[in-house]
């Protein structure tokens, strides 16, 4: 199985939230839902909500820093 290189450091959340985020990646990949994974993982539904929008908001400011490099204006 390849390792997925993402544009954010999986471990610095994992010890952020205290909770296995790479799993909760990979459930979302395979198209649960939040509610399915907190009853699943027994992670609480707004911590969920929390992280699905830090690694939103991780990817974003990295596709604007691709789009946009800093000596081009």
């Amino acid at each position: 199985m390849a390792k997925i290189k993402h544009q954010f450091n999986i471990n610095s959340l994992t010890k952020k939230y205290k909770c296995d985020v790479g799993k909760l990646i990979r459930y979302w990949k395979n198209e649960k839902n939040d509610f399915e994974i907190s009853r699943c993982l027994g992670i609480d539904l707004l911590k969920i909500v929390q992280i699905r929008q830090e690694i939103a908001w991780l990817c974003e400011k990295e596709r604007q820093k691709r789009m946009n490099p800093p000596g081009k204006r």
